[in-house]
């Protein structure tokens, strides 16, 4: 599993897997309510829910739109390339990045595409954000692409210095990003100017994870950094065996995914080792924290669930 699994209602909780099959399980029990297994590939796209349905791009090129109470296609639209990065819902469209470079504004209601702007470069793991009546994406040719949310029109390019594999995350009008190479930086969303950039050990394919006072990135150095928001200063650092993955705060714990098998719970103020999860292959997924429970998965086909709270 490479996606992060996401609430929906009636205490379920839906997670696309590897194997091409989209799973809604009971998140209580993890019993199986539902599966779709329609699609033709791999799904590595995490699942977004809007109002009863479920939104999640496939490695068949496909973006599909599933009914939340009973999995049932409500359609399927053809964008032509792989798609890893998760879709963004916006008002009547939902916004969906391919490996191809291309931003689509596909409508909810149909799935027709109403709208596409030509990036031209891989957009891998970089979900498209909304700021204002903008939509904003990360590239691998080292940029941010801004375009109208309505009409795909280009408003603006800002270079960034490195390949931005893992996505932006926003905070009112601040933008963290962490690049390929090993940038990692916060900019003004408002001026595009940055306020500050710290070189880390080692790049990242994922999107920072975020507390009310820290970033928290994982690189492939083997290293999981805790930065301060403002001023981009290292607080503390946490070394694995293997590739250091995604990193979600709940504010006390910090939680981090890393390719060696385990997630560590490390303490939010100074990295202290709490606990470790152990699976029996990788953690490359996306963690998701939910009423006091953390869901994640491995490769070893497993989705698991960690009462924390």
């Amino acid at each position: 599993m490479f996606s992060a699994p996401a609430p929906c209602a009636g205490n379920l909780l839906v997670s696309p897997s590897c194997d091409g099959t989209v799973y809604t399980l009971d998140r209580h029990t993890g019993k199986v309510v539902w599966t779709f297994d329609e699609a033709g590939a791999p799904f590595h796209a995490s699942p977004v829910v809007r109002r009863g349905t479920i939104f999640v791009g496939n490695d068949d090129g496909n973006l599909y739109a599933l009914k939340e109470a009973s999995g049932a296609l409500r359609w399927r639209t053809p964008l032509g390339a792989w798609i890893w990065a998760n879709p963004l819902p916006v008002t009547g469209l939902v916004i969906a990045g391919t490996f191809d470079g291309t931003l689509y504004g596909v409508r909810r209601a149909d799935g027709e595409v109403l709208w596409r702007y030509e990036a031209g470069t891989r957009i891998y793991l970089s979900s498209p954000l909304a700021f204002k009546d903008f939509v904003v994406a990360g590239t691998t040719d080292g940029a941010l692409h801004a375009v109208r949310a309505g009409t795909g029109r280009k408003a603006w390019i800002l270079p960034v210095g490195g390949k931005v594999a893992g996505g932006p995350v926003r905070e009112k009008d601040r933008l963290y990003l962490a690049t390929h190479g090993g940038a990692c930086m916060a900019l003004d969303l408002k001026t595009r100017k940055r306020i500050w950039a710290r070189r880390l050990r080692g790049g990242t394919i994922y999107p920072p994870g975020l507390s009310s006072t820290r970033l928290f990135v994982g690189t492939g150095a083997g290293l999981f950094y805790a930065l301060d928001k403002e001023t981009g200063e290292v607080a503390w650092r946490f070394r694995v065996d293997g590739r250091a993955g995604c990193c979600v705060s709940d504010g006390d714990t910090v939680f981090a995914c890393a390719w060696d098998g385990n997630v560590y719970a490390l303490a939010h103020d100074d990295g202290t080792l709490r606990w470790v999860l152990r699976t029996d292959s990788d953690v490359r997924s996306f963690p998701t924290l939910h009423e006091g429970c953390l869901y994640i998965g491995s490769l070893d086909g497993r989705l698991y669930a960690v009462e924390y709270g």
